[in-house]
């Protein structure tokens, strides 16, 4: 398991987690029992950042929304 680094309490930003740019700005949104993903990144990071979540021990059926917020979404 990976230890989370919020940039603001409840807040991960993947870039920063991953200690690298990853892609675009994601974000993961969390409070005690359920998290919310603000973006997904590029296609090709799609399966990187899924896995990053699962070894923050965020369980996928958690998941209670994922916000778009780019125009080509």
């Amino acid at each position: 398991m990976l230890q989370r680094r919020p940039v603001f309490p409840g807040v991960i930003e993947m870039n920063h987690q991953a200690g690298w740019r990853i892609g675009c700005n994601v974000y993961l949104v969390y409070d005690e029992r359920e998290w919310v993903l603000v973006d997904i990144g590029y296609e090709e990071t799609v399966d990187e950042i899924i896995e990053m979540i699962r070894q923050l021990d965020f369980p996928l059926s958690r998941c209670r929304a994922l916000i778009g917020a780019q125009a080509d979404v």
